[in-house]
């Protein structure tokens, strides 16, 4: 069976979780964390947990510790602090103020662990990242940000 065989539809009422790194998502290894965690640099998707896989915090915790080891050997100042947890519907139902309503899709990316989704703008069959303008990519951005609220801190 191929991955893309794999690949299931994530629902509305479904949850993802996003983890939060220091230093590039904080200024200090602190509970304070931007609501810009959200890059999607040159256009592409961002990683998220899907929750169905990893069910409790600890699972999300274990993960992100997993993940953690492996950026340290090329940034060993690369701290996991935690994660924040969105529903999906209302990552889809976040859109620009412009007539195209530009907005997120969240997708199911098992090839990266049967846990692991991406998040990417969603735009208009035949629109290029580019038409999006650097005041409307911000504006996502932080929408988006918040949603991943509070954050849930790393169990010691």
């Amino acid at each position: 069976m191929s991955q893309a065989e794999n690949v299931e539809k994530i629902g509305d009422f479904e949850t993802v979780s996003r983890t939060i790194w220091f230093p590039q998502m904080t200024r200090e290894e602190s509970n304070v964390v931007f609501t810009a965690i959200f890059d999607f640099q040159d256009g592409g998707p961002e990683s998220v947990i899907w929750r169905k896989y990893c069910r409790d915090e600890i699972d999300v915790h274990s993960k992100a510790r997993e993940q953690e080891a492996k950026k340290q050997v090329k940034k060993p100042n690369v701290k996991y602090l935690g994660f924040g947890n969105a529903l999906v519907e209302t990552v889809r139902k976040i859109k620009s103020v412009n007539p195209n309503g530009y907005g997120f899709e969240i997708v199911h990316e098992p090839s990266e662990g049967v846990f692991h989704a991406h998040i990417f703008y969603d735009l208009p069959v035949g629109t290029r990242y580019s038409a999006l303008t650097k005041p409307q990519k911000m504006d996502l951005r932080f929408n988006l940000g918040k949603l991943f609220q509070p954050l849930i801190p790393q169990s010691k």
